[in-house]
């Protein structure tokens, strides 16, 4: 293959790589200026132009550090590379622990598939076994594969990104109804016929309760993005949440999983991504299944969440432990303030994912790392445990008996806005509110 090819592979790379960088700093964006106009109350017509502004300074942020590593990396340096390091064989007892580790695992799983009732111990002892085995052989060193196009190929970069083009096409030929769309799908429709971001119910009442359910608090920033951009060119807002979103996001998915085996297994990256692909399609045969949560219904923020943001904070941490830099940091922090945009599981799934590079690091006291794993963290956390200690779950419901009978209504305040009447809808007033549900309309018009 001639030199141009090659370089036309790594060009390929390298521009894909700052998309995914751009699309977690334009989404971050968005989120912190939606839980602005959710407490503001502000219009969308201003929220969504604002944010459009920010989006070129966040490519110049991107591009000025990619500038200057290209003209550190055109200087000669040291022989011995970061992904060299990571690449080496591992020899004598080292070796002996990674081949312990294969083999306990290999019978772990054998255990766990086995049709028989077996003690729990008996199939957690080898899984523990090849877990320490695996940890000890590498000795808690955090020995991280610089992430650079080119890395595993021009080749590899441009299967990837020709598997993320057909998955992309998949997505809108995949079809597969979901009954939290009616939570999703219909808060993205409210955006874009109110001109506002609605934290209270557009259910079952025109914003004067708090909602009983579905994606909870916080509110989600990835739905009022789908209605905020319908509303921008024009459309109905399941247009966009049904035939934008998924090719966008799943190609940002299937990205996210090449550069995570990309930084982890570069010598079998290719291999590892195929059968991750594998993995993602023949696993989606339920709605609680591991492929559940990528093409099959990524219109919603929880599934773009899992097989997006995820893999994506594994490659940053990757990066981050690997060496220290400013670039680095801030996608981290964006990253951490987007999963709280897209789903309020983030409040307690992504502490998880950084106590996994936590203990490593506090285990070498590597402690100079520590502060922006730990803020990364503390986003998603203190904003989600902020609003459950403000409007607890317990709260969000109250009965009052009458004559033997239980009436449950809808009576504690919601995020940012308050309803009409602080003790909610009187006992006997289900009449009421259904006529004065929120009912879509046209875009010419206002609901009543």
């Amino acid at each position: 293959m001639s030199a141009a090819a090659r370089g036309l592979g790594n060009r390929v790379g390298v521009a894909l790589d700052f998309v995914s960088d751009w699309a977690i700093l334009c989404f971050a964006s968005w989120t912190l200026i939606a839980y602005l106009g959710m407490i503001t109350g502000a219009r969308v017509d201003l929220l969504t132009p604002l944010w459009l502004l920010t989006t070129p300074f966040l490519a110049g942020l991107l591009l000025l550090p990619r500038m200057r590593r290209n003209r550190a990396a055109a200087e000669p340096g040291p022989s011995e590379s970061p992904a060299a390091r990571a690449t080496e064989r591992p020899e004598g007892r080292e070796l002996r622990l990674f081949v312990l580790a294969l083999v306990a695992g290999l019978v772990a799983a054998a255990l766990a598939a086995w049709p028989g009732n077996l003690p729990w111990a008996v199939i957690w002892i080898p899984a523990l076994i090849a877990a320490g085995s695996a940890v000890l052989a590498d000795k808690l060193r955090s020995r991280a594969p610089a992430i650079a196009a080119g890395t595993t190929g021009w080749a590899a970069d441009v299967f990837a990104g020709g598997v993320g083009v057909l998955f992309a096409a998949m997505s809108l030929l995949v079809v597969r109804g979901n009954a939290d769309d009616a939570f999703y799908v219909n808060r993205a429709t409210a955006v874009r016929q109110l001109d506002h971001i609605p934290v209270l119910d557009v259910i079952f009442t025109h914003e004067q309760v708090a909602r009983a359910g579905g994606a909870g608090l916080p509110n989600d920033s990835y739905s009022a993005l789908q209605g905020a951009i319908a509303r921008l060119i024009g459309v109905q807002a399941p247009t966009v949440s049904y035939f934008l979103f998924p090719p966008v996001f799943t190609f940002l998915a299937a990205w996210a999983m090449w550069r995570l085996v990309r930084s982890w297994a570069p010598r079998y990256a290719w291999i590892c991504f195929a059968f991750g692909s594998v993995f993602w399609i023949w696993s989606s045969q339920a709605p609680l299944t591991s492929g559940s949560y990528f093409l099959s219904r990524i219109w919603q923020g929880k599934v773009a969440f899992v097989s997006w943001i995820v893999p994506t904070l594994y490659v940053y941490l990757t990066r981050w432990v690997g060496k220290r830099d400013a670039l680095t940091a801030v996608l981290l922090l964006a990253a951490g303030l987007g999963s709280i945009g897209l789903t309020g599981s983030a409040t307690f799934v992504v502490p998880l994912i950084i106590l996994a590079v936590a203990i490593p690091l506090l285990a070498r006291l590597e402690w100079p790392k520590l502060p922006v794993p730990l803020a990364t963290a503390a986003i998603p956390f203190g904003i989600g445990i902020f609003l459950l200690l403000k409007y607890p779950l317990s709260a969000r419901g109250r009965s009052s008996r009458r004559r033997g009978s239980t009436t449950r209504w809808s009576a504690a305040p919601s995020w940012g806005r308050w309803p009409r009447s602080a003790s909610g809808p009187r006992p006997g007033s289900r009449a009421r509110a259904r006529r004065s549900a929120w009912r879509p309309v046209s875009s010419s018009s206002s609901p009543s």
